[in-house]
């Protein structure tokens, strides 16, 4: 089970999926938005708490979703 991702031959294919694009996209834009309303803001301390709920919900959601595509192909 060890490497088991890079072992698959779906794994780039899954990747470069549309439907993965999109959520890497919507990660990003997330991420991106999150930056720049912690520079508009002086509370600094709590709005990086939002930035890290932020980014480790997205991650989390990729991982699922590699996943759930990786289960729908076998």
């Amino acid at each position: 089970m060890e490497n088991y991702f890079f072992n698959n031959p779906n794994f780039f294919r899954l990747i470069f999926d549309s439907t993965l694009l999109f959520y890497y996209f919507l990660a990003f834009t997330a991420i991106a938005i999150a930056l720049k309303y912690i520079q508009n803001t002086a509370h600094i301390h709590y709005n990086k708490m939002i930035l890290y709920i932020v980014f480790f919900k997205s991650y989390f959601s990729f991982i699922f979703s590699l996943q759930q595509m990786d289960r729908l192909s076998i």
